[in-house]
């Protein structure tokens, strides 16, 4: 049998906490404090055998973080955990406080830059983690202005399933060849006749997108854990090309496959694919606008057309 996507681990607490931004010394004593509060910083020190001066620096900067409330209780002083729920959430309106501002300047900055063919870009990016991986997929389809097309494996489709549905419902057309059946409303979805059986001697489970044969995604996952074992994203205008004319046939290969068809015949005029026949897609748009030379014709009409201003 294939193996089966399996969701990661859950992380421990303190690792959790290093995430909401606080060091490891305050995540552990907010972790104890979670469980013990009140508590003095001598109590919490002993406890989680840390130095007391230290541990009263990290009351202080929890406090400082909203993660804990502190008092004066006679000779002493003493920290209670703030739920960690309400932390949580503090923590959740910061980011996109922050988030918000971050766009906003982007935005402004955007608009006061010169454009200089800057959407040129044969650069190949790599995609480090699942979260870029999701993030940059989501980009891509948001970006999509004539078509999306893709092929991959079960687990590389589950979490951009939303992205591909949203493209479809504000009406982009939406194709892909996928190795097991998936609902998804206004998508294309041709099966793979491999079926799940083509998982046995994969690496791991692939993706290959495509918007407007401009974008490429391409990604391998894990199939345990769907980190990401290798991907990348480019808008390089060959490999985009040649992945949008590579994806295009192989979806219409499987599709007469599937229907035992010994040609392309009956798929000519096929109007369910005319939205994905795109003979200047973006990809092959910039190439011809940077590396192609003009025709003698061409040459000669430019050259007559200097002459005659100049005369």
């Amino acid at each position: 049998m294939p193996r089966r996507h399996s969701p990661s681990p859950a992380p421990d607490l303190a690792t959790s906490l290093l995430e909401l931004g606080l060091t490891p010394a305050e995540a552990e004593v907010y972790a104890f404090l979670l469980s013990e509060s009140p508590a003095t910083g001598y109590r919490v020190a002993q406890a989680i055998g840390r130095p007391v001066g230290n541990v009263y620096k990290a009351v202080e900067a929890l406090e400082a973080k909203g993660a804990a409330l502190v008092a004066d209780d006679e000779d002493h002083r003493v920290a209670r955990a703030i739920p960690l729920t309400q932390f949580a959430a503090q923590a959740r309106a910061r980011v996109q406080r922050a988030c918000d501002a971050a766009q906003a300047a982007a935005q402004t900055a955007a608009a006061l830059a010169v454009d200089n063919a800057a959407d040129f870009d044969d650069r190949l990016y790599r995609l480090n983690n699942a979260d870029q991986f999701i993030a940059r997929a989501h980009a891509l389809t948001d970006d999509a202005a004539m078509f999306i097309l893709a092929l991959g494996a079960p687990a590389a489709f589950e979490p951009i399933a939303d992205a591909l549905v949203a493209a479809a419902a504000r009406g982009i057309p939406v194709a892909i060849k996928s190795l097991v059946p998936i609902d998804l409303p206004g998508v294309r979805v041709i099966v793979d006749h491999r079926g799940e059986t083509a998982l046995f001697n994969a690496p791991g489970h692939w993706l290959s997108l495509n918007a407007d044969g401009g974008q490429v995604l391409e990604a391998m996952l894990d199939a345990e854990t769907s980190e990401v074992l290798t991907g990348y994203w480019t808008r390089h205008p060959l490999i985009a090309w040649t992945s949008y004319t590579g994806l295009y046939s192989r979806l219409i290969l499987e599709e007469l496959r599937a229907a035992d068809e010994p040609s392309l015949a009956p798929r000519r005029g096929d109007p369910r694919w005319a939205p994905f026949e795109h003979p200047l897609s973006e990809g092959k748009r910039l190439m011809v606008e940077r590396f192609r030379t003009p025709s003698p014709g061409a040459r000669r009409s430019a050259r007559k057309k200097r002459e005659g201003d100049d005369s």
